[in-house]
């Protein structure tokens, strides 16, 4: 009798045990499944986001040829005209969207004009179409076809800024010397107090100057490499307007200031950089002279708005009216009225993800071909 019931509670128990081994492996098979699925849906997102991300990119970088195309465009109808000016066909200051009304078409664009919004009607008067100028980040997104995607364009002149390489200047900088106060002119009418533009003006001189000469009131090499991290100086030409944040006494709120107005664009030949009238905000004007105050930019600019500068005339009868002195002959060597450099940033917006491309462009007027100074993807 005891073996009979020691062999009934044995049998009991393994009949326990194999539902034990039974359940575990089940659990186990299902977490294995549900495991395999959750990595299956990521796979499937992480394949569609790639796909994603390769499209957008692709599109962005068809927003720069499309830009490209609009700059050359535009060169012919200049050069068709008999005219070399470029301007902006709305004119406001950097980071101010626009709020003036349009009612003419944008001729010639394939329907692109009644999209986005048409030209500003003292355009339409005489036919002068910048369309390049039209693209702007208030504007909106360009669908691409059938596709699903958009772009969005800003094109901007970089010949309306300040060349920040001119303060490569000859060793000995005095507060008497005319680039100096230009750019003090420059920094207090970007906001700046006077002590932050007098401190910037050595520290910038000594980041792009050949040499580790410390300047009074400057930095080196000695000071950044005792950062952490530490680093060097450039002691070159600035190759981005990023660049400034490494520059010591460039704070954040001092680069929010500066920034919009200021380019390191042409890096060759610096020192002749000219500032294009028909497009450079007030600030930028400032930095033309000491004696160009905030009045006679403003002339500038209300007078561009109602038309174009086209000849340095124009430019001189403004400066004649509103300054006194032979202030337009010391500016005539540091203005133009067209431009050859354009920023371009290009997003496209695929399924909802956003991909940023950044270049600088540049345009040959006598092979009438663009050049690529400067390509930034994320």
């Amino acid at each position: 009798m005891k073996v009979k019931a020691f062999s009934r509670r044995l049998w009991k128990d393994q009949r326990g045990a194999a539902l034990i081994v039974t359940l575990m492996a089940m659990v186990l098979m299902f977490s294995i499944i549900v495991e395999f699925s959750y990595s299956t849906r990521v796979d499937i997102s992480m394949i569609s986001n790639y796909r994603n991300a390769q499209q957008a990119r692709y599109y962005s970088e068809v927003g720069v040829d499309a830009a490209r195309i609009l700059l050359l465009s535009d060169l012919e109808r200049d050069t068709m005209a008999g005219r070399n000016i470029d301007f902006y066909a709305y004119d406001t200051p950097p980071g101010e969207e626009q709020q003036q009304g349009a009612d003419s078409g944008m001729g010639g664009m394939g329907g692109f004009g009644d999209m986005m919004g048409g030209l500003p009607a003292n355009l339409g008067e005489d036919g002068l179409q910048e369309i390049w100028s039209l693209m702007r980040p208030e504007m909106p997104a360009i669908p691409l076809g059938e596709t699903g995607a958009m772009v969005k364009l800003n094109i901007r002149d970089e010949a309306g800024k300040v060349n920040l390489n001119m303060l490569d200047i000859p060793r000995g900088l005095e507060s008497t010397n005319l680039l100096y106060l230009r750019f003090v002119n420059f920094f207090l009418a970007c906001g700046l107090t006077e002590e932050e533009a007098r401190q910037i003006i050595p520290r910038l001189l000594d980041w792009i100057d050949e040499d580790d000469q410390l300047t009074n009131g400057g930095a080196e090499s000695q000071y950044y490499q005792q950062l952490n991290p530490g680093y060097m100086t450039r002691n070159r030409p600035l190759m981005s307007v990023e660049e400034l944040r490494m520059v010591e006494g460039i704070t954040p709120e001092i680069w929010a200031k500066i920034s919009p107005y200021v380019t390191v664009y042409p890096r060759d030949k610096a020192g002749l950089a000219k500032i294009n009238v028909n497009t450079a905000p007030a600030p930028v004007l400032q930095f033309l002279d000491p004696d160009m105050d905030e009045t006679a930019a403003q002339a500038i600019i209300e007078e561009r708005t109602v038309q174009p500068f086209r000849t340095m005339s124009e430019v001189q009868q403004v400066l004649s009216a509103y300054s006194a002195g032979d202030l337009f002959n010391r500016v005539l060597g540091s203005i133009d009225i067209k431009s050859d450099v354009f920023s371009v940033q290009s997003t496209a917006i695929v399924n909802g993800l956003e991909y940023p491309v950044y270049a600088v462009l540049q345009r040959n007027r006598i092979k009438k071909e663009m050049e690529t100074l400067y390509w930034r993807s994320e």
